[in-house]
């Protein structure tokens, strides 16, 4: 059986190194973007997408995290609020 490897981009927000802390934002190839604490290196959002996530960013606050996908079958931007975990724009 072939598993195919996740293919991730990254994008960081504030603070993000080991010493500092923070977060670390991933749009993944399996239709999802996640985030990590870059200390604990725990996952603690999945944001469910549906396509493979070409792109994401934070908005200024680092409240919210914008995620885009550029399939044809797609092709869609979504914004969620990462204290609710909800998607607040498709």
């Amino acid at each position: 059986m072939f598993i195919a490897p996740l293919y991730c981009k990254f994008s960081t927000r504030r603070g993000s190194d080991r010493d500092t802390g923070g977060d670390l934002a991933t749009g993944c190839s399996d239709g999802s973007a996640r985030i990590f604490d870059v200390v604990t290196d725990q996952e603690i959002h999945t944001f469910p997408h549906g396509e493979p996530v070409h792109s994401v960013a934070w908005n200024a606050a680092g409240t919210q995290l914008a995620t885009g996908c550029g399939n044809w079958r797609d092709g869609s931007a979504r914004i969620f609020d990462v204290g609710t975990d909800q998607e607040i724009h498709k």
